[in-house]
């Protein structure tokens, strides 16, 4: 015979903060796979688009690793710090993880500058700083986990794609095509 489940209050509060939470994934990567990447490859030609994806690719691959880190540390520490009454170093290595994230993805900028040569400046301005704010928005995604803001993650996810739709329309003004990423 089956059990029946009693969700009382603090069980319906996780199913709220797991949907909030579903939702404020959902939309960010909804509009960039579905809004952002459809409209730069209709605005490009096959290899340039092609080329704007891999060092999106690569962008990715620096934030995931160091922000996601910064997030997992964040995650796991956080409680041993507060119970030994320590502050903690969590400042210093976001500064550290952002200022490592700007120098490679500046690296690799200018190893494929032949690949942005049409847009180096505007590229080697604002890929280093997307990937700072993509650390911030991985360590402040685990920092709202951990404090149980799930609302708060999903202002954060509408401002990202906000900063998306604008982008993708300077975009289209201004050739300029990292700007949906420095704007999200």
């Amino acid at each position: 015979m089956a059990r029946k489940i009693n969700i009382s209050g603090g069980g319906k509060k996780v199913i709220s903060n797991v949907i909030w939470n579903m939702i404020a994934s959902f939309l960010a990567t909804a509009v960039l796979q579905l809004c952002v990447h459809p409209l730069l490859a209709k605005f490009y030609d096959d290899v340039a688009y092609g080329n704007i994806l891999l060092i999106v690719g690569i962008l990715n691959v620096i934030i995931l690793t160091i922000g996601n880190a910064l997030g997992d540390i964040r995650l796991t520490e956080d409680g041993e710090y507060k119970c030994e009454g320590v502050i903690g170093d969590f400042n210093i290595l976001l500064i550290m993880g952002c200022a490592i994230s700007a120098l490679a993805m500046a690296v690799v900028v200018i190893s494929y500058k032949d690949i942005v040569a049409s847009n180096f400046i505007s590229v080697i301005v604002s890929l280093p700083l997307v990937c700072v704010f993509g650390v911030l928005h991985s360590y402040l995604s685990a920092l709202f986990r951990l404090k149980l803001f799930f609302k708060q993650s999903l202002v954060l996810s509408i401002f990202s794609v906000l900063g998306y739709l604008v982008g993708i329309g300077l975009t289209y003004i201004t050739d300029i095509w990292t700007l949906p990423f420095l704007l999200s």
